[in-house]
């Protein structure tokens, strides 16, 4: 009868809030002329329809409804900027901005800053309520529509501290299948609970996400043990994924400092190479850090486990800050749990952190300690770490001795760890001390040994470290063509894997390289990629080689000013962070700049000082600045020229003419 009534009619028929295709389908008219527009919370399939999503206001239009609704009020353009930060508080949703546009209408006294102050201070639902209006009933409408499977699910998610999520997370948080955990999730995104922000993964609402903690907070399977459980599930699944990527992309490593045993998820995303790992990390990487933060009060084994688990993978992603707040928070969560070998752990990592980043003596504060906590036997593992660690640190100190004892007892311990890649990394290490001494036949057998270790192992990050590094003695060699093909090797591995720190210190070797050979074309490229690199994430250990190596560059293709430039930057950060090396380098480099002007005193007393380091040192520059400083001698008592120990100006500048 219905479509009898409808045949030969052109009709606007609308068919508002549908629950379902059932209640739809009969009342379609059965011929052409009517249009038929469908609302529903629910993305209904219907053949032959056309689907339109209804996405949140974007911020003008939110702004606009917001300015619209608050009349008699007027928002000013010096309250534009307080107009859309409360547009954002509600999330873009209409019914959420006409409440708070209403509320700032009758309320003349209050302000909008008042406003913002309110909604960010307490209950966000609850203040999104006036009247007979409310948010949060709109959203117990949808909820209670939904199957009882599906209703303890949207509770589950009030407990996931990250943002976006997957069926895997998920899964693990509930306790389901995964087959069941991703129909659910799929109900719920058509129901338009959930926002899909890619394929398969899911996100809540900024206003839902509040009203599923709400739910959360107040149910019997959701509290106490219930949530505790939830969370350790999540926490495992976590760990162990970071575990397997970890694997994937530092094989024959070892075990980690600290893994304890914990319950296996059910099911892991595929995590198969290199960038299948590195993209998850990607992927999850605010999740992972929100479950960390999430977890050091209530599960300490598991908030020091995943920040160790996914320590490397942090590091050749060049996410050092992440790393670095993850392992205090490791710390804290040992400390209050009393966990020594977790203290160890987070210790070492801290030290690594600030090593990388040129903070030496916070690196060996962390790092000793961590020597110590680690001090019992058996503990192979985390002593061989540390002591790599250490050695490293005071071999970029200069403090050679010290480094050569840290690195080689660093070998036998990871041997005795099954740690080929440490034990490939100690004696790679301890070979760079060689160099820096100027032992070049010891330093080049610790390379090839290290490079065959990772060979073997299958480690590409090893196997580049040993390629740079055996490049730098062909270079000191003077054997420049086999130095810059070395270099070339190590940065195609360091650029494959992503290691954005590795490849500035690749293409600052291969940059010197180039120079060496007279290119001075390709070592001004190089080495202004290694500058960008090394700026991007912040190595200022890295930025006071390259800025040396760009100065003594520019001193050779371009002005002494620019040259001069470069050498100052160098210095300034050497002495901030304490790198010996880069220090007289710096100030070798000035001194010569100066020894362009006249009178060259300043330059001399510049020498003079890189050569007290130098010696200091041991290291083999010492021979050229005193060769350099024996001609100047020479030259002097010919030409009858003084000399000067007065502060040095840029050359150029009208002192230093």
């Amino acid at each position: 009868m219905w479509r009898d009534r409808l045949s030969g009619q052109r009709l606007l028929l609308v068919l508002d809030n549908a629950a379902s295709e059932s209640q739809v389908e009969p009342l379609l008219p059965g011929a052409a002329g009517c249009l038929v527009l469908i609302t529903s919370r629910t993305k209904l399939m219907i053949p032959g329809a056309v689907p339109l999503t209804a996405p949140v206001l974007p911020a003008e239009d939110g702004a606009e409804l917001f300015a619209r609704r608050a009349t008699p009020r007027t928002i000013g353009d010096q309250d534009a900027g307080a107009g859309a930060e409360l547009v954002r508080l509600c999330g873009g949703l209409p019914l959420a901005i006409g409440i708070t546009a209403a509320r700032y209408a009758v309320r003349p006294a209050r302000s909008l800053t008042d406003l913002i102050e309110q909604m960010t201070t307490h209950d966000l639902l609850a203040e999104l309520r006036e009247g007979d209006h409310n948010v949060a009933t709109a959203f117990e409408l949808s909820y209670r529509d939904l199957p009882p499977a599906r209703r303890r699910l949207m509770r589950m998610l009030g407990l996931y501290p990250g943002t976006d999520f997957d069926a895997y997370a998920i899964a693990a948080l509930v306790g389901l299948p995964l087959a069941q955990t991703r129909a659910h999730l799929d109900a719920l995104y058509r129901a338009s609970l959930l926002i899909e922000t890619s394929r398969g993964r899911y996100r809540l609402h900024d206003l839902l996400a509040a009203y599923t903690r709400t739910i959360a907070a107040t149910s019997p399977d959701t509290t106490g043990s219930g949530a505790h459980v939830a969370l350790e599930r999540l926490l495992n699944y976590y760990t162990h994924t970071a575990g397997t990527a970890h694997a994937v992309t530092h094989p024959a490593g070892g075990e980690l400092p600290y893994f304890p045993h914990l319950d296996v998820p059910s099911h892991i995303p595929r995590v198969a190479d290199h960038e299948q790992a590195l993209n998850w990390l990607e992927t999850e990487r605010g999740n992972l850090h929100a479950a960390v933060q999430a977890a050091i009060y209530t599960h300490p084994v598991q908030a020091i486990a995943l920040p160790t688990a996914l320590f490397k993978l942090l590091i050749v992603a060049s996410h050092w800050e992440q790393a670095q707040v993850l392992h205090h928070l490791a710390l804290a969560a040992a400390c209050r749990a009393d966990d020594k070998p977790g203290q160890a752990s987070a210790h070492t990592h801290i030290g690594v952190m600030y090593r990388l980043k040129g903070g030496y003596a916070q690196a060996i504060d962390h790092l000793t300690q961590a020597l110590a906590l680690h001090a019992e036997p058996g503990n192979s593992p985390g002593q061989a770490l540390a002591h790599t660690n250490l050695g490293f640190v005071f071999c970029y100190r200069g403090e050679y001795d010290l480094a050569t004892d840290h690195h080689t007892q660093a070998i036998p311990l990871s041997a005795e760890a099954g740690d080929r890649n440490g034990q490939a990394a100690a004696i790679d290490n301890l070979g760079r001390v060689y160099t820096y001494r100027g032992d070049y036949d010891l330093a080049a057998e610790s390379h090839v040994r290290a490079l065959h270790l990772s060979i073997e192992t299958g480690d590409r990050y090893g196997e580049a470290c040993a390629l740079t590094h055996l490049g730098l003695v062909h270079q000191y060699r003077g054997e420049h063509d086999t130095a810059v093909d070395h270099h070339t090797r190590a940065l195609h591995l360091f650029t494959e894997l992503g290691n954005a720190g590795a490849q500035g210190m690749a293409l600052s070797h291969l940059g010197r390289a180039h120079r060496k050979r007279g290119d001075y074309v390709q070592a001004e490229a190089c080495l202004t990629r290694a500058l960008h690199l090394y700026t991007e994430i912040r190595n200022s250990s890295g930025l006071a080689e390259v800025h040396n190596d760009l100065g003594e560059l520019l001193a050779l293709s371009a002005t002494t000013l620019q040259a001069y430039s470069h050498f100052r930057q160098a210095l300034d950060i050497a002495r901030s962070i304490g790198l010996p090396l880069e220090e007289a380098r710096a100030l070798e480099g000035i001194g010569r700049c100066h020894l362009q002007e006249a009178p060259p005193g300043d330059g001399v007393a510049l020498l003079r000082q890189a050569l007290s380091i130098y010696c200091r040192l041991g290291s083999p520059y010492a021979r050229r600045v005193q060769d350099t400083l024996i001609a100047l001698d020479m030259t002097m008592i010919d030409g009858g020229a003084g000399s000067s120990q007065s502060p040095s100006p840029a050359p150029g500048s009208a002192a230093g003419t």
